[in-house]
């Protein structure tokens, strides 16, 4: 029997789980959120588990999925009456206890979609700058711990060696966005007023300065 769910079947402010794509009850959880319910139609406004692969990875493909994504819920019916609707024998829903709210590729409600996605980074400047630091030098001991590898071998590495491994284009993006990134940093540093340790800026600075070099003598870039 078809069912049709009514205004007020939903708890506004609930509380719900977000759960693996396609109702994989195997996973673990993605993410969490509360439910919106207005007169006509239900939202969750949620939040992924982005310290997890798995709520980084959901996050991502919803996001560039967009409008495209739907979304299904698991749910225990509380209150209930028989009826017609446009011409139908249906199940009218008044109270809906949903457990999970989950991104799936068609959704078995109407009209199931993403509304809005925010940023997927809620850390401080001075947080993301951190991480950013910890990013680059990983990074920048990989391609020197490469470059020297090649080296030992008498080889370097050749333009379509490079292409293979990450590519050209976003290699050489890397080091200009590198470069950018120390001026606006010491202009930002400047203008703020953080003289009081000129030797740590500095320091940074020239960390900055020797990834840029290294990633550029690794590429062969001028």
């Amino acid at each position: 029997m078809a069912t049709v769910t009514v205004a007020g079947a939903f708890k506004d402010s609930a509380e719900v789980v977000i759960g693996s794509y396609g109702h994989n009850m195997r996973e673990l959880p993605i993410g969490k959120g509360l439910i919106r319910a207005a007169q006509s139609e239900a939202a969750v406004e949620g939040k992924f588990f982005l310290d997890t692969d798995r709520g980084r990875q959901t996050y991502q493909t919803v996001k560039n999925l967009g409008s495209l994504q739907e979304w299904s819920y698991v749910f225990e019916v509380t209150k209930h009456h028989s009826g017609q609707f446009e011409g139908r024998n249906v199940r009218f829903l008044e109270g809906l206890d949903v457990f999970s709210v989950d991104p799936v590729l068609a959704g078995a409600g109407i009209d199931t979609r993403t509304t809005a996605i925010k940023s997927n980074d809620s850390r401080t400047f001075s947080e993301f700058g951190e991480a950013i630091l910890a990013d680059v030098r990983e990074f920048g001991d990989r391609v020197k711990s490469r470059a020297e590898f090649r080296a030992k071998e008498g080889r370097e590495l050749s333009t379509a060696e490079v292409e293979r491994l990450t590519g050209i284009e976003r290699l050489t993006g890397i080091v200009d966005a590198l470069e950018t990134s120390a001026g606006d940093l010491k202009a930002l540093l400047v203008e703020a007023g953080h003289k009081q340790n000129p030797e740590l800026i500095a320091l940074k600075l020239r960390y900055l300065k020797q990834q840029s070099e290294e990633l550029r003598a690794a590429l062969g870039v001028a």
